[in-house]
């Protein structure tokens, strides 16, 4: 597809914020919660909120387990740990929660045409499939190309971050695999599936090399149903361009050489049996047999809304006092163990003149801050894990009480009119094994209460429930979020007391 505006050239002088066409032709599955941005043309864009689960630490990041468990799939999409932190954060009721934005939807050819030539097309259902033949050069173009747009046209209504204003870009990989897993939104469980949570035949929900699926064609966007996130064509359709070059995994980590383009969720020619939350395939930015930049028909782009890491002075200051808060926060557990390695270090590397043990030194210096830094996030998702069981826990003790009660009423009752009955031994037996995982789990859940007090001071509990709140807030779990709560509380509360008063504690876990 020809592209009429170079990177860099201002957007066509008839573009227009206001929104006229269809919205079935660009939004056709709406949501209330969707951010619709208006495009040239009298077009518009819709993008959805990406929520991640982080305390109010600004040098929190998330980590994401990316990739397949089966070794047939290495090194090119095995396992990975990532790290991912949206880009904008809000504040409600005392909860910060960090996102970014993602869109809804494959872009599509109308709306390429709309941003990337100098006639407005007429909107039409053949012009909502998603746009191809565009090479990832034209898909960087474009995104230049509608930041442009955007900022001249309708700047207020762009999200914004402390003082900066979000643009338009591709996504990473770790951006849009998070999403097609379904974030916040599912389980740790289902996050980790090949496929995202789905009831039914998959060709509901993904257009792929099948005739009950896409059938050898294209599709209009939004055709299928959504991912628990509400994003449409995740997977199918068109594979989509994201924003680094290609690198395998060496052992879960990203293997040093970079090569060509990558695309991510397969097309409507990738077959059912290949496609995956972690389907990734390389190609040259280069095709040999033209000499020109890569195009082909299966291949398209959606893009993501984004600002800088640091938006302002203010946000610079913020993550550097973070920074010094947690080399002190090291420093401080050195002291409690008698040892203070990276002061011991420092030490060495002032009073050592020869330049290449001082580098050695520093060397091994950022190597200890690294593995604090990880001990710190490995003790943050134990934590998590844990205060998640705690909820579990309570819950279940709620429901089997509430069972003990039920039954216990029916054992008196029969007890009373038939004595010595089958039935009477039957409650009997039920109500005793009712009662023995009633008891098991109450130890269980002690056990963690004590282990949680005993190895994480008040202010980390504090931090990671409200992480763990905010999780349980996106999978609609409100029950859970307040018995995770209640779990906090009562650990507190030991920690205050260094007294376990069984019957009180269990007396609070039963309360209405």
């Amino acid at each position: 597809m020809a592209v009429a505006l170079l990177a860099g050239a201002a957007a066509p002088a008839s573009a227009q914020a206001d929104i006229t066409w269809p919205e079935e032709l660009y939004n056709p599955q709406p949501d209330v919660d969707d951010l619709v941005l208006p495009m040239p043309c009298g077009g518009a864009m819709v993008f959805r909120r990406v929520e991640l689960a982080l305390g109010f630490n600004p040098l929190d990041d998330q980590l994401v387990l990316l990739g397949s468990d089966s070794q047939e799939d290495a090194p090119f999409d095995f396992r990975l740990r990532d790290h991912l932190t949206g880009g904008f954060n809000d504040t409600v009721l005392g909860i910060r929660t960090n996102y970014y934005f993602l869109g809804k939807y494959e872009v599509t050819r109308d709306q390429y045409t709309a941003v990337m030539t100098d006639t407005c097309p007429e909107p039409s259902a053949q012009g909502s499939q998603p746009v191809t033949e565009v090479s990832w050069f034209d898909a960087v173009a474009f995104t230049e190309a509608y930041t442009t747009w955007l900022w001249a046209e309708a700047p207020d209504i762009m999200p914004t971050e402390g003082d900066s204003r979000s643009y338009v870009r591709l996504p990473t990989e770790t951006e849009w695999e998070y999403a097609v897993r379904g974030g916040l939104a599912v389980t740790e469980r289902d996050f980790r599936g090949r496929l995202f949570p789905h009831q039914g035949d998959f060709a509901q929900y993904a257009l792929f090399q099948a005739q009950r699926s896409a059938d050898g064609v294209l599709w209009p966007v939004g055709s299928r149903l959504p991912n628990p996130l509400n994003l449409y064509d995740m997977l199918g359709n068109a594979e989509e361009m994201m924003l680094e070059p290609y690198q395998i995994n060496r052992f879960g980590r990203r293997h040093g050489q970079v090569g060509g383009m990558v695309t991510r969720g397969g097309s409507f020619r990738t077959l059912e049996a290949d496609l995956r939350n972690s389907w990734r395939t390389e190609y040259s930015l280069f095709d040999e047999s033209t000499g020109r930049s890569r195009v082909l028909d299966t291949i398209g782009f959606r893009t993501t809304l984004s600002v800088p890491v640091a938006v302002d002075q203010a946000r610079q200051q913020e993550l550097a006092q973070a920074w010094q808060a947690a080399q002190e926060r090291e420093a401080s557990a050195m002291q409690e163990a008698d040892i203070d390695p990276l002061q011991a270090l420092d030490e060495l590397t002032e009073d050592n003149f020869d330049p290449d043990v001082r580098q050695d030194l520093l060397a091994i210096r950022a190597a200890l801050s690294t593995a604090f830094a990880e001990r710190e996030e490995v003790a943050a998702r134990a934590l998590r894990r844990s205060i998640s069981s705690g909820a579990v826990l309570i819950r279940t003790l709620r429901y089997d009480r509430g069972v003990m009660n039920a039954t216990e009423t029916a054992l008196r009752f029969e007890q009373q009119l038939n004595a010595g009955s089958e039935r009477t031994d039957r409650l009997q037996r039920q109500l005793e094994a009712i009662q023995e995982r009633y008891d098991i789990t109450l130890r269980t859940y002690f056990d963690i209460l004590l282990q949680a007090a005993d190895d994480y001071s008040a202010d980390f509990l504090q931090d990671q429930l409200d992480v763990v709140n905010i999780g349980f807030e996106q999978q609609d779990l409100p029950t859970l979020g307040a018995f995770a709560t209640l779990f906090i509380q009562q650990v507190l509360s030991y920690q205050e007391t260094q007294s376990l008063e069984a019957e009180d504690y269990e007396a609070e876990l039963l309360a209405d």
